[in-house]
């Protein structure tokens, strides 16, 4: 668990999540990055907040990044938590690499669809969250969190925009945190032996990734 600092400054934190795509009408990342809460607590600092603020993006790979790179450099956050969405999962999942790919199983909305293709034709193949993700998991599950470690985000729109962010954050280091998480659909069955995400009804489910997102959030936070 990381050390227990003193904020003298806001922390700023910025949510994001994509909108519908495909056959994902209501996307849950859209809806954890319009509803999650605007201060949260700092893990270790009860006087000392988190300001977060939520951005929803186009599940478009050429748009996504542009409005998201808008949004960096407008407001600069010191966190950038992205949330998206992975079917058939019971848990939330930490991604530890963007890798340079684009391997599309679907097209985006703007119906690009590449194939075997980089992101970055000079980039490194894969670009490495800083986070410690172990002690992050172990947080969250001493929080009642489940909580997974994934070592890609894929190769569609998540990764394109993982990949795409971790390589800013190499020139642009006033953004000290990137990192992706993927959560359940809201349709799909939850641990409910552990209530993992708000088990119950779908705003339940909803608060309960809404929870996570801002735990995870703090406990970010706390190590900068």
């Amino acid at each position: 668990m990381p050390s227990k600092k003193k904020h003298s400054s806001t922390v700023r934190c910025l949510v994001t999540g994509f909108g519908p795509f495909g056959a994902m009408v209501e996307n849950p990342s859209e809806l954890i990055a319009t509803e999650i809460y605007p201060q949260v607590e700092i893990l270790g600092s009860s006087s000392n907040k988190v300001r977060v603020k939520g951005l929803v993006l186009p599940t478009s790979s050429k748009e996504s990044w542009e409005k998201l790179k808008e949004e960096l450099k407008k407001t600069s956050p010191d966190i950038l938590i992205m949330v998206g969405v992975a079917g058939g999962r019971t848990e939330i999942q930490f991604e530890r690499f963007g890798l340079n790919i684009r391997d599309y199983p679907i097209a985006d909305i703007s119906d690009y669809k590449p194939v075997g293709e980089k992101i970055s034709k000079r980039g490194p193949a894969a670009y490495e969250t800083q986070v410690s993700l172990s002690e992050l998991q172990k947080y969250m599950s001493e929080h009642g969190v489940e909580a997974k470690i994934s070592n890609h985000a894929g190769a569609y729109v998540c990764n394109d925009l993982f990949y795409r962010a971790l390589k800013y954050q190499q020139k642009h280091r006033e953004l000290k945190v990137v990192q992706f998480i993927h959560v359940p659909e809201l349709s799909d069955p939850l641990n409910s032996e552990k209530r993992l995400l708000g088990a119950g009804t779908r705003a339940c489910q909803l608060k309960g990734m809404c929870d996570a997102v801002a735990k995870v959030a703090g406990f970010l936070a706390s190590t900068l």
